[in-house]
């Protein structure tokens, strides 16, 4: 065999370089590919939420600038403006 060898190393040389790159061309083919995974984005803090001030003016009671907090309804505002309402 190393006689051959040395006799046909140009032969043996190709059929060695014609394996590597068929190898190689079989691990580019099977190799799994990378999948990028979502990270879920951070939490942005908010501020808190601040009151709205509004004006009434009419057949109220008291016209004037009332405020509402967060959580608070239109409901709410106009108790403020008219104390006797039953709602």
């Amino acid at each position: 065999m190393v006689g051959f060898i040395r006799r046909h190393w140009r032969l043996a040389l190709t059929v060695l370089l014609g394996l590597v790159a068929v190898g190689a061309g079989a691990w580019a083919v099977a190799r799994p590919t990378l999948t990028r995974v979502a990270r879920p984005l951070p939490e942005l803090s908010t501020p808190p939420p601040r009151p709205v001030k509004f004006y009434v003016s009419g057949a109220v009671v008291r016209p004037g600038v009332y405020e509402l907090s967060s959580g608070d309804r239109v409901e709410d505002a106009v108790r403020q403006t008219t104390p006797t309402w039953s709602g």
